[in-house]
């Protein structure tokens, strides 16, 4: 037996499709025989038991809100089963509150049949009885990049300069006012591996962590009109006291140029989030019709840094659509989605394209000698860029000697590595070494270091 349609029961004997079975409904552990109707209306009574069509298709409605037994046999008579207790809707039109099972004891409850029309829409049953298109259950949702903290490209700590953001864990800048602040990688909080911390100092007068979202990520918040969108970032407060941070979001006024913008939501205040306790905090906006050109998206901490003892954690940051949901302070945002750290790193790597050493000798690329002491290394990037890089950074690049180039005639470490030119594919570096090559020849370049790393700006937001 399989019930395809409610109130419809398809009836099978020995594996094959049983036409014309009788099915006898009778009140759940009982041999009560319930009174069944060809009609959602109930008006019109049929006899029971029902008998199945040549499809093995038996249909009827039942004003029974409890639940039932169900007796079937062939049209021969040959019994094919007996099915107590199963579970109707209650056909007057009260349906039962579904809820969903989280692993730990969820409660049971009737499934509403979809409505006319969802299963050619491709529609499938989320976790609150809803049914949803396959976009919202399947797609990324999430326009924030590097969500998981996953990927760290430009190292795991460093400084900021005071009036001038800079970029920290992949996609994430962090700025500050009134003095330098420091900012590390941490430990777990949540349900990530990592978070971005920021500890203060004196004469710290504020603290925000920013995201900008490409146009292309974008387009779907703004696709068809205003939608309402929930921002929510998980914070872990260590400043010794209590405070509310404030959201601000701003579109560019052209698509990913950022020399000029317009404020959409200008300093909210979000949920306050007690002293040593982390706090999702959360809203949910309209979108406008710039939204489309990129989203900044600043959570300002306020003047609560003013030494070293001070300090906040970010993690778990989420921006979806989230139709139907009044703008304001969201008590219960969606589960936060996080990609897979292989997806992460190729979507980080459109913005900041990096080589890394896994030990001394990996390979870099293939270098061509120009002379006896100059050349070019080519290096492919793993993913195309959002745009051609402008500049190179990292540890090798400061310290060129982590980078030898070598053909037959041995290695020789690099005295100086520069930026000669990049597409969206690829870039080329200049270096210099101490000699002991040929001119034309080609060699191939490796990390000296196990800890080399190069890394192509310009193509961040």
């Amino acid at each position: 037996m399989s019930i395809v349609s409610v109130p419809v029961v398809r009836c099978f004997y020995q594996g094959q499709v049983a036409p014309n079975a009788q099915v006898t409904v009778y009140q759940t552990g009982t041999t009560n025989k319930v009174i069944v109707y060809s009609d959602a209306a109930l008006t019109v009574p049929i006899s029971n038991p029902v008998s199945a069509n040549s499809n093995g298709e038996a249909g009827f409605y039942t004003a029974n809100t409890v639940a039932l037994r169900l007796d079937i046999t062939t049209s021969g008579g040959q019994a094919i089963g007996t099915y107590d207790p199963v579970y109707p809707l209650d056909f007057t039109g009260a349906i039962a509150t579904f809820v969903g099972d989280s692993g730990s004891g969820g409660v049971k409850g009737l499934v509403p049949a979809p409505a006319s029309g969802d299963a050619a829409a491709n529609k499938f049953l989320s976790a609150n009885g809803t049914f949803q298109a396959v976009s919202s259950v399947f797609n990324y949702v999430n326009k924030f990049i590097n969500s998981s903290m996953d990927v760290w490209q430009l190292g795991t700590s460093g400084t900021i300069t005071a009036g001038t953001p800079s970029y920290t864990a992949d996609g994430w800048m962090v700025g500050c006012t009134g003095a330098n602040v420091t900012w590390s990688q941490t430990g777990q909080r949540g349900n990530t591996a990592y978070g971005l911390k920021v500890t203060g100092a004196a004469s710290v007068t504020g603290v925000f962590f920013r995201q900008r979202i490409e146009s292309l990520a974008c387009a779907s918040l703004r696709d068809s009109g205003p939608k309402q969108v929930t921002i929510q970032q998980r914070i872990y407060n260590g400043t010794g006291g209590a405070f509310i941070p404030t959201l601000t979001v701003k579109h560019a006024n052209a698509a990913d140029n950022w020399t000029a913008s317009t404020t959409d939501v200008n300093a909210v205040n979000l949920q306050t989030c007690p002293d040593g306790a982390q706090t999702t905090v959360a809203y949910t906006f309209t979108t406008q019709s710039g939204t489309a050109n990129g989203l900044e998206i600043t959570i300002d901490c306020g003047n609560n840094f003013t030494t070293t003892g001070k300090s906040v954690e970010m993690s778990e940051p989420d921006i979806r659509v989230t139709a139907g949901v009044p703008t304001g302070l969201n008590a219960s945002p969606p589960t936060v989605d996080f990609r897979p750290t292989a997806t992460e790193l190729a979507i980080c790597q459109r913005y900041l394209p990096s080589f890394a050493a896994s030990s001394v000798g990996s390979t870099l690329g293939t270098a061509g000698l120009t002379s006896s002491t100059v050349g070019r290394i080519t290096l492919p990037f793993p993913v195309q860029t959002r745009i051609a890089p402008t500049g190179v950074a990292g540890i090798s690049i400061t310290t060129p000697s982590q980078v030898s180039v070598a053909n037959a005639s041995g290695a020789v470490g690099c005295t100086t590595l520069t930026f000669r030119e990049a597409s969206t594919l690829a870039a080329t570096l200049d270096f210099t070494n101490s000699g002991g090559f040929t001119g034309g020849q080609i060699a191939w370049a490796t990390f000296a270091s196990g800890s080399g790393r190069i890394v192509f700006t310009g193509a961040q937001l």
